[in-house]
């Protein structure tokens, strides 16, 4: 039986891979600490016993905050070579925000880790989080006043568009990582910032270190965090079933009886609202929970509703139904040019791209309601033209040549694909970035029957809707609806 503070063997390192195994190839993200350093070296051994296996590749960031960086990235190549191991630096380029720029570093990081997997054909990011990380992001979202989702902290697999995020070492304290390390003799590389009471990581880190004399030690932490991701699961379960009958469109709407929301349980309420305001509202911080739960309230008892807008989304009340549309006062509904660049991220919500060779130019925008009617009026479809405001549509000058969430596409194999919250997010914060035009161009590739749910929770309701077919139909592809918590 391995030890409590021993380092991580070969039998326990197969054991905590082996979900790992299914995947084309890995990518490994490295910051030189000891965590990544530990998770490099046991990676590429594993790989190395596994017959055909293509070698990891290391994946190091370079945030370009502190002096040192580059000369840590440096390293961490070293190591790749002393692993064998492939390894490419990744460097944060611009302007870096006064605000938020934990945050932002955040994102910027997933964003270059994950076009940086996709050049290099890999289909899964494997991180080095650990069981100290899970007990430290349950405190953390505990303190923001998060619910059953936020306390279940980090799920060990998470799907984003063409590749997965994976955290085999989430039942692993960082003591068994840092002895591995020392049992090996590598060194590795300590972050200053890790020590700044600056940020509030950092500072729960403290409290932890405390709080054992309670009975607060980061196994019972993550334990709780395993108890609420199963609680989560029964909550997403029950929310699918209350969505099973809604329409939720893969040209940006949905709609939903008051009744079947009505009935639910409070919690299951709002679950249940927050996803069909995420499906239209796009990329954001999404609603804000009074603002929700007052709507909730108001459906639960069953008073008069009035319009409103909510997490981009505007919310209208139709006799019996609901409608989840997007909210179109506030952003720029220009319409997007398309050509040889790539894909273009429109509205926060749609990747969109035109093939090699399309007939130029073209655009994407909203639909509009004088061509929403137009199409109802020919396909005889039972939809509100207000509905169908802002569906992407595709236009050569004032032409409209393309609906694809409806299978009309005189512009053929133009592809707008749906992406989901958390990618959409990271996609939305540089839409102009290379790394989020690889993205986009990544999520426009991959086929449409070859998503595969791998979360641990069933987070997700599928679109319910038929898409007509046709010879000339571009492609059309719908997100899942996601849970409104943290992803990373």
């Amino acid at each position: 039986m391995p030890s409590a503070d021993g380092p991580l063997g070969r039998t326990e390192a197969d054991r905590l891979f082996a979900p790992l195994a299914g995947f084309r190839r890995l990518a490994v993200a490295v910051s030189g600490g000891a965590d990544s350093t530990a998770l490099a070296l046991l990676l590429a051994e594993w790989s190395a016993r596994r017959p055909g296996a293509e070698p990891p590749v290391v994946l190091t960031v370079d945030h370009g905050l502190r002096a040192d960086s580059g000369i840590e990235a440096l390293a961490v190549r070293r190591l790749a070579d002393r692993l064998s191991l492939p390894a490419r630096s990744l460097v944060w380029r611009g302007e870096k925000p006064a605000a938020n720029l934990q945050d932002a570093a955040r994102r910027a990081r997933y964003r270059l880790l994950l076009a940086a997997a996709l050049r290099a054909g890999c289909d899964g990011l494997v991180t080095a989080h650990t069981l100290d990380d899970q007990a430290e992001t349950l405190l953390l979202n505990l303190a923001r006043g998060s619910g059953v989702h936020g306390l279940a902290a980090m799920p060990p697999i998470r799907r984003l568009g063409p590749v997965a995020l994976l955290r085999p070492f989430l039942t692993v304290p960082k003591r068994r990582l840092v002895a591995t390390l020392e049992a090996r003799g590598l060194d590795w590389i300590e972050d200053p910032s890790n020590r700044s009471e600056r940020f509030a990581r950092v500072r729960v880190r403290s409290l932890l270190a405390s709080a054992g004399a309670f009975g607060l030690s980061p196994e019972r932490l993550a334990l709780t965090a395993e108890h609420m991701a199963a609680a989560a699961g029964a909550l997403d379960a029950a929310t699918a079933a209350v969505l099973a009958d809604a329409l939720i469109h893969p040209g940006g709407f949905a709609r939903i009886t008051r009744a079947a929301l009505a009935s639910a349980p409070d919690i299951i309420r709002l679950r249940a609202l927050g996803s069909l305001v995420r499906h239209a509202g796009g990329a954001g911080p999404g609603p804000r929970a009074e603002r929700l739960q007052a709507l909730g309230a108001s459906i639960a008892a069953g008073g008069v509703l009035t319009r409103r807008t909510l997490g981009g989304a505007l919310i209208r009340p139709d006799g019996d139904d609901l409608w989840f549309l997007r909210e179109t006062g506030r952003s720029d509904r220009s319409p997007m040019p398309l050509g040889p660049a790539g894909a273009v991220l429109w509205d926060g919500r749609f990747a969109v791209g035109a093939p090699d060779g399309a007939a130029l130019p073209l655009t994407v925008g909203d639909l509009g309601r004088a061509d929403a009617k137009r199409i109802l009026a020919a396909r005889d479809l039972d939809l509100p033209a207000f509905a169908l405001d802002a569906v992407p549509a595709i236009r050569r000058g004032e032409t409209l040549v393309g609906v694809p969430a409806f299978g009309m596409a005189e512009a053929p194999d133009v592809a707008v694909v749906a992406l989901p919250a958390g990618l959409s997010e990271l996609v939305a914060a540089a839409p102009h970035d290379p790394d989020s035009a690889a993205i986009l161009a990544a999520v426009l590739a991959e086929p449409a029957g070859s998503r595969r749910r791998l979360d641990p929770l069933p987070a997700a309701v599928e679109p319910n809707v038929t898409i007509p077919s046709s010879d000339r139909t571009s492609e059309v592809r719908s997100t899942w609806l996601s849970p409104v918590h943290d992803l990373f």
